[in-house]
């Protein structure tokens, strides 16, 4: 919560208290393991919006993806090796202002593999 008191010195206007609001939603949804094989899809979206200012920004995406997990015991501990793929299959992000609204999509691949180790 902003509490803001007197003009605003670009516009002459009277400042209001605003709030800052962010909504976020995300279900997930992962496979069974078929031989250290998953896969994953996931929607989600964010709403954010300043109280104070009309308009909003809005984004929904949804994800998918792959990966594997294998496992390999050492003489201090398991190391652990987890390669994965992710595409975001839609990605759309709006922000509407007082005078527009304007809407952008794209899609993201991602890569990456986590190595971890647990020991004894």
């Amino acid at each position: 919560m902003r509490d803001i008191r007197g003009k605003i010195a670009a516009t002459g206007k009277e400042a209001k208290s605003s709030v800052y609001l962010d909504y976020v939603t995300n279900l997930v949804y992962t496979t069974p393991s078929f031989a250290g094989f998953t896969a994953f899809v996931s929607p989600g979206n964010e709403y954010e919006k300043h109280t104070a200012k009309t308009g909003y920004d809005n984004t929904f995406t949804i994800w998918t993806g792959a990966g594997y997990k294998k496992s390999f015991e050492i003489s201090i501990g398991t190391i652990t090796l987890n390669p994965s793929v992710k595409y975001s299959a839609l990605e759309r992000y709006t922000s509407k202002t007082k005078s527009a609204k304007k809407t952008t999509e794209r899609n993201e691949l991602r890569t990456g593999i986590t190595v971890s180790l647990t020991a004894k």
